[in-house]
């Protein structure tokens, strides 16, 4: 679980910021 959560975190993060650019 701990090592699921970051990776989803840093996922969500990338479509973020590429949506955010």
């Amino acid at each position: 679980m701990e090592g699921s959560l970051p990776k989803r975190a840093k996922a969500l993060v990338i479509e973020w910021a590429v949506e955010y650019r």
